[in-house]
């Protein structure tokens, strides 16, 4: 999509840019053709504001035709700077049938239907003579991956259109790399190899004899990496089915209201109902495809509004501290019963989980289950959390596979860090401790998990005698698993000695800067302030996930940070990011990076808006020293010892020296008599200095001042005048 204005969002798509393999099947110049004739360029206005995109007719009846598209190239709901459309103004939405043909017909189009979460839309264009065939839909590919495809579009829109008015169709090669499903075990995303360029999102992603794979969606920047809206999608969405279920609270509280979106495009369905039960029981499994009717629910009634397709429902109001309840809805079409997974709806919130958005600045962000206070059942050859918890002794020395809840709460220590897990019960097992490396920690920290949410995990690793200062035996974690409802593990996360292939990424970095010591790197990041703390200019970036790398400082020169005082605030701003590793500190770990250029990314064409420079020295902070042993600055004072016999019974007997102990005696005295003496002279001095100065602190002799001068201590103020 192309966006004429400032929009937030770090999505934007295209056709492949990335060639396949040789060996990749071609398109036929039949196939070709009718590509070409059923891709439309896609144009939305609305006053000031417009965009531009790609779509693929579907369906024809007559002169009437139904298009899909992505639901982000038709939204103006949002102005410059992510403010509202000026005025509420209506978009008015333009398809263009064989663009850059000469032969172009562009037609007003009408949105049928809209879903947000999987980023759909379908159009209708009504009275269109000799509209092409529409892309076939039937028999949709069994995909794999390395499987050769194909991305038409508009990358672009009208900046590479030439003399033409409208752009031509660009179609490019690429291949399916990855299938990526949700918790529910739908296909959830098509990650494509290659690519994408803003301009194509609403494209259609096909194979060589012309099926369609998906609706081309968007891309992460700089990775080569792309993602489609998989063909299952579209085709539920055609059939007609419900959109995201809300349950909002009414005026006093006595009631709940239930809303549902039908989408119906085709205006096939009927009528609508809602099977509701309360939360708290295990929600129960069944094909997705075809999911089952919820067991033991309530009946309700959805009155769908004509004009909005909005279904409602009235629901008298739970016990109180209720804040949820499962719900699964029915529609009744020409076509026959369409029912949704059962899914736990939050008062206030959406239908969980929500479908998770392609990362701008990871290439292979893991997809995570849902956050769950519940255990799956047990796996053979796991071990209960309890079990291991009541008696630790007799698993010590073994492996052990070990299933529990975690907030994923990291805390420091020797080697790596503490984590925090739980028992169902929210408490945490006293009889021993988890621990995983360094690696590990980093790369469970880069993940952002959203505070206060619990999730369910597999950890393996070897369980081992307590260590020093602490009687627990401690699990040390050699492979952390992220589990499903059926306790299958959805991802893992090892530690490795060294980066994976490919370009450099902030996350790369952040794990093994000692592998990219004294290179030079570039990255994307999402970036945040330039600020001075204390030691130089520090630049704040975070990833995807709004998380300071662990393992990572950045530091630029003063320069830079007076051109980034010009920088928006407030706004988080992908950037990409230059500089050298130079030097990794040798106590921390840590990587320290000087930042010789910050390249902003403008967000609507993928292009550097802004470009800040680094001149001048970059300042950074020495390493810190080791800690001296207390040994080492333990003065050591000569002092008149007695020297103990070794056994009471071979001591030597001597008579007393009177007069030592006489000397010793007078001695004393006189040193008592000289203290106090100087006490009292102290008292008189510091006297006469609080009421020169006003105040009651002790001054300072001038010796005493020279060797170490007293300061007071000061708040720190870690980045000044440059935002947070």
């Amino acid at each position: 999509m192309v966006r004429h204005f400032a929009v937030a969002t770090l999505i934007a798509v295209g056709c492949l840019a990335q060639a396949c393999p040789a060996s990749a099947q071609a398109l036929s110049a039949e196939q070709v053709l009718l590509l070409k004739a059923a891709t439309v360029y896609v144009k939305v206005k609305a006053g000031p504001l417009g965009s531009t995109g790609s779509g693929f007719l579907v369906k024809k009846d007559g002169t009437v035709g139904y298009i899909v598209t992505n639901f982000h190239v038709i939204d103006l709901t949002k102005g410059p700077g992510g403010v509202p459309n000026p005025a509420g103004l209506n978009p008015e939405i333009q398809v263009v049938f064989d663009s850059g043909s000469g032969k172009d017909r562009a037609i007003v189009a009408g949105v049928m239907a809209f879903d947000s979460e999987t980023d759909l839309a379908v159009l209708r264009v009504v009275n269109v003579a000799d509209l092409p065939e529409p892309i076939n839909l039937a028999n949709p590919p069994k995909l794999i991956e390395t499987m050769p495809v194909f991305v038409c579009g508009f990358p672009f829109g009208d900046r590479i259109g030439g003399s033409e008015a409208n752009p031509a169709i660009s179609i490019g090669p690429g291949s399916v790399s990855s299938i990526r499903n949700d918790a529910a075990g739908r296909i959830n995303l098509v990650q494509l190899n290659g690519a994408l360029n803003p301009g194509n999102s609403g494209g259609p992603v096909v194979t060589a004899d012309g099926k369609l794979v998906g609706v081309a969606v968007s891309t992460i920047r700089g990775a080569g990496i792309g993602f489609a809206v998989p063909h299952q999608q579209v085709s539920q969405m055609l059939k007609g089915r419900a959109g995201t279920i809300r349950l909002r609270p009414t005026p006093g509280d006595t009631t709940l209201k239930l809303e549902v979106p039908v989408l119906d495009p085709y205006g096939v369905v009927k009528s609508a109902v809602a099977h509701v039960r309360p939360a708290g029981t295990s929600i129960p499994k069944s094909d997705p495809e075809n999911p089952a009717p919820l067991p033991e629910a309530m009946k309700v009634p959805l009155a769908i509004a004509m004009m909005t397709g909005l279904a409602t429902a009235t629901l008298d109001a739970p016990p109180e501290g209720t804040r949820s309840i499962v719900v699964q809805v029915e529609l009744t079409t020409a076509n026959g019963v369409v029912r949704s997974i059962p899914a736990e709806v939050k008062l206030g919130g959406s239908e969980m989980p929500a479908r998770p958005k392609p990362s701008p600045t990871t290439p292979d962000a893991p997809l995570l289950p849902p956050p769950t206070e519940r255990l799956p059942p047990p796996k053979p050859g796991t071990i209960e959390l309890a079990e291991l918890n009541r008696g630790p002794d007799k698993f010590l020395g073994k492996d052990v596979e070990v299933d529990s809840l975690s907030l994923g709460t990291l805390r420091p220590t020797e080697g790596g860090f503490d984590l925090d897990v739980s028992l169902e019960s929210g408490k945490s097992p006293s009889g021993f401790r988890v621990i995983v490396g360094k690696d590990l920690g980093l790369q469970l920290s880069d993940l952002g998990l959203p505070p206060g949410e619990s999730f369910a995990i597999r950890l393996k690793g070897a369980f081992n005698k307590p260590s020093k200062g602490d009687n627990r035996p401690v699990l040390a974690v050699a492979e952390l698993g992220f589990l499903t409802e059926e306790g299958d593990v959805l991802h893992a996360l090892k530690p490795s000695t060294s980066p994976p292939t490919g370009p450099v990424t902030l996350a790369k970095l952040n794990r093994f800067p000692e592998s990219y010591r004294s290179q030079a790197v570039t990255f994307n990041a999402i970036f945040k302030s330039i600020g001075f703390a204390g030691q130089g200019y520090e630049v704040r970036v975070v990833n995807e996930n709004d998380v300071v790398p662990l393992n990572l400082e950045f530091y630029t020169s003063e320069a830079m940070a007076r051109e980034a005082e010009e920088l928006p605030r407030g706004d988080d701003l992908l950037v990409r990011l230059s500089g050298t590793v130079e030097r990794v500190n040798g106590k921390t770990g840590k990587g320290i990076v000087s930042v010789s250029k910050v390249e902003v990314v403008d967000l609507r064409s993928g292009t550097v808006s802004k470009t800040l420079t680094s001149s001048g020295k970059v300042p950074l902070p020495a390493d810190q020293k080791a800690p001296i042993a207390k040994s080492a600055v333990v003065p050591q004072t000569k002092q008149a010892s007695v020297e103990e016999p070794a056994d009471p019974a071979h001591a030597e007997t001597k008579s007393p020296n009177w007069l030592l102990i006489g000397g010793l005696v007078g001695g004393s005295i006189f040193l008592l008599a000289l203290a106090g003496g100087g006490l009292i002279l102290l008292l008189v001095l510091r006297g006469k200095a609080a009421k020169s100065h006003g105040s009651d602190e002790e001054e300072p002799s001038p010796k005493r001042a020279a060797k170490k001068p007293i300061k007071k201590a000061e708040p720190k103020d870690e980045f000044p005048g440059f935002g947070v």
